[in-house]
């Protein structure tokens, strides 16, 4: 430890000083007079725990930093000091147009000084934070060889009672803006007054599209219209309780009793009881991030073992195709993990053919429905879709140095999105303005998108037109990526500012509580039933429900991990973890991070930043994958011991 090598009193001054580092701020509107004096008793009383905490740790285990604790520590220090400076000073007259918080490393020596004390005082801070983890997760923390759970019908039942307050509160249940839409695709429902019929489209995943109407309808066949939202509810309940109660049983016989009631807490809190009354796909999509890690761990163990299970592989491969359908860039994430995995196999010298068959067996029924969905001719999501990182890159180099651009290139950015609309579109925290701004548009978030369907200004479909000048926009893209590299990162920190820092905090309930009650976006987006859909308990009684969950997530360590930046951080100290491991070990336990790489590097893509409904998949994977990690590191050096 370093206090061994210094003396006491210039120690614990030095962390004083690292105290004070760490309250440094990026104020917004930018104010060089006030970056000290912005903070409040909270973050003081926070900095002050914290850096407490990490020294009686340090001093009691007598920790050692690495090279890796080191660089982690200066990797997150970046992360909190760039995400915080390139999101300061973005208010309603500047959406990112400039990203003017750079005023805060270029305005005068003494602001620049300030800054990077700031990042020495975290990066320091956190340095001792990751040593202090992985001292505890290798050297303190001792595991039994194995821990019973509790019976999977004790913890469902359970986790159903904890949730029926949220459930009776809001029955019938809540219906999502997505879930609107897909129930008037559903329906066909015919807006008369913009002579526009909703047609089947891939926008909202058809298959999640197909599973809501039909249960909506036969629940409002054998009742009513409540009934038929609930019925859709009470479907989403179950099997998200399944699965987490699974989940929960899993993490208990790992890691033992606390790991398990934590868990549990996790799944039993009012994130995912509010999204298990909303009919929307995110509910289940959660659910299947955890069963899909399950499958794919106990797949990843049996490979080591030299175990082949017909089961295992048949569950495999039904939860890839859900979980694929379910969100269509997850598909993705199945596609690549499944290659990895045959590679580990081929690696182990394990018996192929049966990876090989589950991979033929997934892309046939993957190709599959894509060719039923082409059958039934249901319109595509928009290619516009997974660009809005990209638009506002670009959008970014035009508006900012429209000189470095060719007429050549400024035409080809112009058929995608006009030029002249990128200044009033632009918003470094959203992308859907952008997007809407493409001459293809499965979204119709709007009234006038729609109208512009109707008159031919915009397809629904996308044209072999449309596909080449995207792609041709694409290439430019990559071109001026390589000529602005440093602008292209941060405008790609700045859109996902909160996603890599959990010390944004939640946002409010619009963020952190899939609470909407029982809104009225208009009529183009309700289905013809819509009317009849009515609460049974009063909005205020809702209020009141809503304060208490709402003080449950403001509990600070809660509200820090269920923060959208959390599951980054978390995923880099775990790293470090594993590559702190030696031996054999180490090539599996990077392996099994893989897919939760894989699903924090998804929603960085997405068009909003810092959107809790992206995050929560990421955040429900997060006790399984690390409970994974500390048994089989526990077992590695109980077996060296």
């Amino acid at each position: 430890m370093l206090k061994s090598k210094i003396k006491p009193e210039f120690f614990y001054i030095s962390w004083l000083f690292i105290g004070m580092g760490m309250l440094i701020a990026y104020p917004t509107p930018l104010n060089s007079d006030n970056r000290l004096l912005s903070t409040n008793s909270y973050t003081v009383t926070m900095v002050a725990l914290w850096i407490a905490v990490i020294l009686y740790l340090a001093k009691k285990w007598s920790i050692r930093i690495t090279k890796a604790d080191v660089i982690g520590g200066i990797i997150l220090s970046f992360l909190y000091n760039f995400t915080f400076m390139l999101s300061a000073g973005l208010d309603d007259s500047n959406k990112g147009l400039t990203l003017v918080g750079t005023y805060y490393l270029t305005h005068s020596f003494l602001d620049c000084a300030f800054s990077v004390f700031a990042m020495i005082s975290w990066a320091v801070t956190l340095t001792y934070t990751i040593s202090v983890i992985r001292t505890y997760c290798i050297d303190r923390l001792q595991l039994d060889e194995s821990y019973s759970s509790p019976q999977f019908f004790k913890i469902f039942g359970c986790l159903m009672l904890i949730w029926s307050l949220t459930i009776i509160t809001y029955y019938p249940g809540q219906i999502s803006w997505d879930a609107l839409r897909q129930f008037c695709e559903f329906e066909g429902r015919h807006l008369s007054y913009l002579n526009f019929t909703y047609t089947p489209t891939n926008h909202q995943p058809w298959f999640v599209t197909l599973i809501f109407g039909s249960l909506f309808k036969v629940g409002q066949k054998l009742v009513n219209t409540n009934f038929g939202v609930f019925t859709v509810v009470l479907f989403q309940t179950l099997v998200t309780g399944i699965i987490y109660s699974i989940a929960t049983s899993f993490v208990w016989k790992k890691v033992g009793k606390i790991g398990g009631i934590l868990t549990f807490i996790l799944f039993a809190s009012p994130v995912f009881s509010t999204y298990a009354i909303t009919i929307d796909k995110s509910t289940i999509y959660y659910a299947l991030c955890v069963a899909y890690y399950l499958s794919f761990l106990k797949l990843l163990d049996n490979v080591k073992q030299g175990v082949n299970s017909s089961y295992e592989y048949v569950l495999y491969l039904i939860i890839s195709f859900f979980f694929s359908e379910f969100r269509n860039d997850s598909k993705y994430i199945v596609i690549i993990t499944t290659v990895i995995l045959i590679g580990y196999v081929i690696v182990h010298h394990q018996k192929v053919r049966y990876w090989i068959a589950t991979m033929a067996a997934l892309l046939v029924l993957l190709f599959g429905w894509n060719s039923y969905l082409n059958y039934k001719k249901v319109i595509p999501g928009a290619i516009s879709e997974p660009l809005t990182l990209p638009v506002r890159q670009i959008s970014y180099i035009y508006l900012n140095d429209k000189n470095s651009l060719s007429k050549k290139e400024i035409k080809t950015i112009d058929k995608v999105t006009p030029v002249k609309e990128l200044r009033s579109n632009y918003d470094i925290n959203s992308g859907d303005n952008l997007k809407n701004l493409f001459p293809m548009n499965t979204f119709l978030n709007n009234e006038t998108i729609i109208h512009d369907v109707v008159n031919h200004k915009i397809t629904l479909r996308t044209t072999q037109t449309q596909k080449k000048e995207v792609k041709n926009y694409l290439k430019i893209w990559v071109t001026l990526g390589l000529k602005h590299p440093a602008k292209y990162v941060e405008v790609y920190l700045a859109a996902n500012s909160k996603y890599f820092n959990p010390f944004f905090g939640i946002l409010g309930k619009d963020y952190s509580l899939f609470l909407n009650y029982f809104p009225n976006y208009g009529d183009f987006i309700s289905p013809t039933w819509y009317s009849k859909y009515n609460p049974i308990f009063s909005t205020k009684l809702h209020n009141h429900v809503q304060s208490l969950l709402d003080a449950f997530l403001a509990i600070p360590l809660i509200s820090i991990v269920i923060s959208v930046g959390f599951p980054f951080w978390w995923m880099l100290i775990l790293i470090i973890i594993i590559l702190s491991v030696t031996g054999k070990k180490k090539s599996k336990l990077l392996i099994s991070i893989i897919p939760l790489i894989l699903m924090i590097l998804l929603y960085t893509v997405t068009p909003i930043n810092g959107y809790s409904r992206y995050v929560i998949g990421t955040i429900a994977v997060l006790p399984v994958i690390t409970a994974y990690i500390l048994k089989n590191i526990q077992q590695k050096l109980k077996k060296n011991a």
